[in-house]
């Protein structure tokens, strides 16, 4: 199983028995990937129906809104089309929509994951609706903090919903030391039980400036900031 797939760390390194704050995360397997392409045809898919049935079952049990992905994406960018559902009607759509986006960027399917929606201090809203708010990507490779970095730099956003939001995106992009270094010891713990290697770890800002982890993937599939000197050639600004 690829690395970045969330079926692959968050069960191998028990992240949820680790004392650090997280949303609630149920993983919903995928079982007959082969059954499931069938809807690409036009065709009925027991195995994507299955998986519809038990989204909505685990959603229901954590309560709406959720945050839904797939194993290795969110599709963030279309919002109200994909990740974030409102209610039980639309998790049919959203999940085809998620399915589609994973195999248009050719990533992938370990099977759907029903995360607690973690309600933010956020600034303004970009793209399809999504909030901005406080969120940092930190490198590891095995025990060593290699580079961190706002998860938002201003030529990301889209379609924001205030003139402002430049002035806003540099206040949320600011976190203390303090803070910097209680990420640290949450990402070195997080690399340390998935059994080392080249990650990042990714964290939002809750209130009363708690973070919560919400993603991790192999160091070389992640995205940095560019002019960062532990970034990709092809990525150096």
């Amino acid at each position: 199983m690829d690395k970045s797939s969330m079926f692959y760390w968050w069960p191998r390194g028990r992240i949820a028995n680790l004392k650090i704050p997280m949303p609630k995360t149920v993983l919903v397997p995928c079982t007959d990937l082969k059954n499931v392409i069938n809807i690409f045809d036009g065709k009925d898919s027991s195995e994507f129906n299955r998986l519809v049935w038990d989204v909505e079952m685990e959603a229901s049990s954590l309560g709406y809104p959720v945050f839904v992905r797939t194993s290795h994406v969110s599709d963030k960018h279309r919002w109200r089309r994909t990740c974030y559902i409102e209610g039980v009607g639309e998790v049919r759509s959203h999940l085809h929509e998620l399915l589609d986006f994973g195999f248009s960027v050719d990533v992938p399917f370990d099977g759907y994951v029903v995360r607690e929606f973690l309600l933010l201090p956020w600034g303004f809203h970009a793209f399809d609706g999504m909030p901005i708010a406080s969120e940092r990507r930190l490198f590891f490779r095995d025990d060593e903090l290699l580079c961190h970095h706002p998860y938002w730099p201003e030529k990301a956003i889209k379609n924001p919903d205030r003139e402002d939001w430049r002035w806003v995106l540099k206040g949320l992009q600011k976190t203390p030391p303090n803070e910097i270094s209680l990420l640290e010891g949450y990402a070195k713990r997080i690399v340390k039980a998935v059994g080392g290697g080249f990650w990042s770890v990714d964290f939002c800002r809750h209130h009363n400036r708690r973070w919560f982890i919400t993603d991790m993937a192999e160091g070389s599939q992640s995205w940095h900031w560019p002019k960062c000197s532990h970034a990709p050639k092809g990525e150096k600004g």
